[in-house]
């Protein structure tokens, strides 16, 4: 596994997001804690050293799983400060308080919206990005076909882009990264990692699973080359259709 570096912080370049853990996204099937603990045991022995984790999820539901930042504090385990969904300023402000090792906020081949302010300004600090969804909330692994696979309670039953028409537009973005997908023997999921690996070294995405399989899957992106060509047809492919999150989710996030 090769290693990106957050501030200081040296991390795998692909780590481990436990939200699906926590039960959020539907279409694996309900909760199961000793699912998710085989994946995290894999993930480690995959050499993944980066598992991302946050009280929203459940709430606190997945930190029980893997463990409570109450303890790793007081084990003097937390040594460095991230931010997530933060705007410009309070980037700025909070690391003139204490240096800020990274900012985790989407990014993926369907949201590119940091490549205009938030990452130049991290890279002028220094700071890391941690992307989360970096396979669009499972719609860049090509799995999801139609709106119908979704479950109900799922939250991607209200997302813009999963909506309607929205939904089928978008297959076309997903049908473009199949193709280069087929070219390199790989999956369309490790298409989108290799492709945000490659956009630099401070750059660690968390694809979210609780199944070793698919630990295993995103895991193998490390190893991933694509071709300069590859990389600008996926530069420019076509933009999602459908806002990122709905009104609500939108209005609570770059603060």
């Amino acid at each position: 596994m090769q290693h990106a570096m957050l501030g200081s912080l040296r991390v795998s370049r692909i780590g481990l997001g436990a939200m699906s853990m926590a039960g959020t996204l539907l279409s694996g099937g309900g909760l199961d804690d000793a699912e998710s603990i085989r994946a995290v045991h894999r993930a480690l022995d995959l050499g993944v050293t980066h598992i991302d984790t946050a009280e929203s999820y459940g709430p606190y539901h997945s930190e029980e799983t893997i463990g409570t930042v109450a303890e790793l504090v007081a084990e003097g385990k937390v040594l460095h400060i991230g931010l997530s969904e933060a705007s410009p300023d309070t980037i700025r402000r909070a690391h003139a308080v204490h240096p800020i090792a990274a900012l985790q906020t989407e990014y993926s081949l369907w949201t590119r919206d940091v490549e205009t302010e938030l990452l130049p300004l991290l890279r002028e600090l220094g700071i890391g990005l941690v992307p989360y969804a970096p396979l669009g909330h499972g719609f860049l692994t090509g799995q999801i076909r139609t709106p119908d696979e979704i479950p109900d309670g799922d939250w991607r039953k209200t997302n813009p882009r999963f909506i309607g028409e929205a939904f089928y537009q978008n297959l076309r973005l997903v049908e473009e990264v199949r193709n280069i997908a087929a070219e390199v023997s790989a999956t369309p999921a490790q298409i989108a990692l290799a492709w945000l690996v490659a956009q630099g070294g401070d750059i660690a995405p968390i694809p979210g699973s609780r199944r070793v399989a698919r630990v295993e899957e995103n895991t193998a992106a490390d190893g991933v080359v694509l071709t300069a060509d590859q990389l600008q047809r996926l530069d420019t492919l076509t933009p999602a259709t459908g806002a990122r999150h709905d009104d609500f989710n939108e209005s609570t996030i770059d603060r």
